[in-house]
């Protein structure tokens, strides 16, 4: 069964369970037929439709991975449908609720999802039906224009279905000044110990709210590189760990640039009274341990079992507050005393 956008999203129970909207009479492909009979099969398939994807089953009906059409029109007819399917299928449970399934589907911009159930069998579909006026004749720029539209429509009703008054917003809120509070604590505790370093060089003090925006800044951008990687099924580690080399380099170039502004900016308006060198390297070495932990961060609060999109944040912002203000201070205490 699918949802129409345009009728029903408005009206409908986000508590309902998936499962009792899920269409079961939906293509699939079986992982171990070859690419041959894959697409024998797709072509003497009754009920012509326009896909991009396929779900891949085992002989037990249990999902397995999920395969492009692209992907599956380029590989050789010899190769086996599970050699080059996508095994860590994005997928949603038939207990799941409704408010869930449109969460994921809004995130990922996709609109269907896979069902299963507790065992892992495939139990269909659930989708949501976009409007009668998208037909093959529509132009490719169209089709995206109206696609955006769905998209919006979609979040605008996550947003309602997340509307439980004054104190769920306070509950999803107070974490991030909790977390705020404690890192302004910890920095006050850390620059009280260096106040022998800021009686000497007092100017070292007026760059310090500067050098916390750019390690937070760098800290929140990684972030959402770990928040995009937890929507797959299974955490892929090989792409995590070249995603973070990936990152790294993204960093340096970003803290050596972000280093030589600020230091031309500051010598601009503070002449030359600040030891630029403290600066330099304290940009550099905080954004490159902000974003490295920022990335791992998600992933450790996902496995301690609590919702990484809550909880990062607040970690993320307190670590960086307070790795960046001891940094500060210690190098400058190295280069000055």
């Amino acid at each position: 069964m699918a949802v129409n956008i345009y009728k029903e999203l408005e009206k409908i129970d986000f508590n309902k369970k998936v499962g009792s909207l899920t269409d079961d009479g939906t293509l699939f492909l079986e992982h171990e037929w070859t690419i041959d009979e894959a697409t024998n099969f797709l072509r003497n398939f009754p009920k012509r439709s326009e896909l991009r994807w396929f779900y891949v089953l085992d002989k037990e009906k249990k999902l397995k991975g999920v395969i492009s059409s692209h992907n599956l029109l380029l590989a050789k007819s010899s190769n086996k449908v599970r050699d080059i399917m996508d095994e860590s299928p994005i997928s949603i449970k038939a207990e799941d609720s409704l408010s869930h399934a449109i969460h994921t589907m809004n995130e990922l911009e996709l609109l269907s999802l896979p069902v299963i159930d507790h065992t892992g069998a495939f139990l269909g579909i659930f989708e949501m039906q976009a409007t009668p006026e998208i037909g093959k004749k529509e132009s490719l720029k169209k089709k995206k224009m109206i696609y955006g539209d769905i998209f919006q429509m979609i979040g605008l009703s996550v947003e309602k279905a997340d509307s439980k008054g004054v104190f769920s917003s306070f509950s999803h809120r107070i974490p991030w000044l909790i977390g705020n509070s404690l890192a302004g604590f910890a920095c006050a505790i850390i620059a009280g110990l260096y106040e022998h370093v800021l009686q000497k060089a007092i100017i070292l003090a007026t760059l310090i709210p500067l050098i916390l925006t750019l390690s937070e800044s760098v800290s929140m951008q990684a972030m959402t590189l770990s928040l995009a990687i937890l929507k797959k099924k299974e955490i892929p580690w090989k792409n995590l760990f070249f995603r973070i080399g990936e990152e790294w380099k993204t960093t340096f170039l970003l803290s050596i640039a972000a280093a030589c502004f600020v230091s031309l900016a500051s010598y601009f308006f503070l002449g030359s009274r600040l030891p630029y060198l403290v600066v330099f390297a304290t940009i550099i070495l905080s954004m490159f341990i902000a974003a490295t932990f920022a990335v791992l961060a998600p992933i450790i609060v996902h496995k301690l079992k609590l919702d990484p999109k809550i909880a990062s944040g607040p970690i993320v912002l307190v670590f960086a507050d307070i790795m960046t203000t001891f940094v500060y201070l210690y190098l400058a205490s190295i280069w000055l005393l």
